[in-house]
């Protein structure tokens, strides 16, 4: 998660107010933006509505195949091997795209609980994500 500490670097002397620029997908939205605070309440806002428009939601267990043991491994045939091995390497990264979301969805739950930091955090992490990039803009430049 992002510190207050990380943010004062990224933000301390840049010169207020800001507009933060949410590039929508039918529109971008614009939030004038008077210091880090006041960021941070716009960043929880801007998560609720984000909630309340289905753009999170909580992942899904994912369904593993059923493994085999090391030692019945060794004794199957070599194509078997290959398929029991690629089973767990499956496995394995199933699990953690899963820990990897539930993790995201633990902080996307912080930040709709009110956690600016949390809320900062999930939009810096999630600009790539389509309809989710963002830009803090001097206002000389709109």
């Amino acid at each position: 998660m992002i510190t207050r500490q990380t943010l004062e670097k990224r933000y301390g002397r840049v010169q207020w107010p800001r507009v933060l620029v949410l590039k929508g997908d039918d529109q971008d939205g614009y939030y004038l933006i008077n210091d880090i605070d006041h960021l941070l309440r716009v960043a929880v806002q801007i998560v609720a509505d984000r909630m309340k428009q289905s753009y999170y939601y909580a992942p899904r267990q994912p369904r593993l195949m059923e493994e085999v043991s090391d030692d019945v491994v060794a004794t199957l045939p070599k194509t078997m091997q290959v398929i029991a091995q690629t089973t767990k390497i499956r496995n394995a990264r199933e699990q953690l795209a899963f820990d990897r979301a539930a993790k995201d969805w633990a902080l996307i739950q912080q930040a709709h609980d009110g956690d600016g930091l949390a809320a900062f955090t999930v939009l810096d992490n999630r600009k790539d994500h389509e309809y989710e990039d963002w830009s803090l803009e001097p206002l000389t430049n709109i």
